[in-house]
């Protein structure tokens, strides 16, 4: 996968005006699940005053909007916010592990079970590991870190924990889980 020229120049003028010291490109982009209209998700890992010079600058935004770059920056490598937005979260939360060679895992953050209403094994963390696979993202910046050889390819990541039994999945039928999500992630 190539990252296109609007995100390259994007992160050129980037980080050449602030102190920036990586940039992750993640979300379906990074995991092979991106089309024509999917935004670009980066995470830029800077200090706070990254975050206001972004937040005060409207050319920056200006930029992201008409790209379809969607950029959180994290002053701490704990929490991340999006400069022009009240979205924010935490690296804690998506259970994010920077990984060898330049790519992290993390915790896909869409709810599987957005149709399965009353479902007593919706807060079951061990079915979400089965049915939710961790998600990767790929540092990008600076340059001599990238890692775009192994962007949204097939290789399968580390699971969040070891089970070592499918019983929760024994007790799951198919019909319960929404058909976008069983033929989306895959069942094994």
């Amino acid at each position: 996968m190539n990252i296109p020229e609007f995100v390259e120049d994007f992160l050129n003028q980037m980080t050449s005006t602030l102190l920036v010291e990586e940039v992750w490109l993640f979300g379906s982009q990074a995991n092979g699940k991106g089309n024509a209209d999917s935004d670009w998700d980066l995470l830029a890992i800077g200090d706070t005053e990254v975050l206001e010079h972004l937040r005060a600058c409207q050319s920056f935004q200006e930029i992201a909007k008409r790209n379809r770059i969607h950029l959180f920056i994290s002053p701490d490598r704990d929490q991340f916010f999006d400069p022009w937005s009240d979205k924010h979260g935490s690296f804690r939360d998506w259970n994010w592990v920077e990984g060898p060679e330049a790519v992290a895992f993390y915790d896909h953050n869409k709810d599987p079970f957005d149709s399965l209403s009353g479902n007593p094994l919706k807060n079951c963390k061990e079915l979400d590991a089965i049915i939710h696979p961790r998600w990767r993202a790929y540092c990008i910046w600076p340059l001599e870190k990238r890692c775009l050889g192994a962007i949204a390819s097939d290789e399968t990541p580390p699971p969040l924990n070891q089970l070592g039994s499918s019983t929760i999945l024994e007790q799951l039928a198919p019909e319960d889980v929404d058909p976008e999500y069983w033929g989306l992630y895959g069942w094994r």
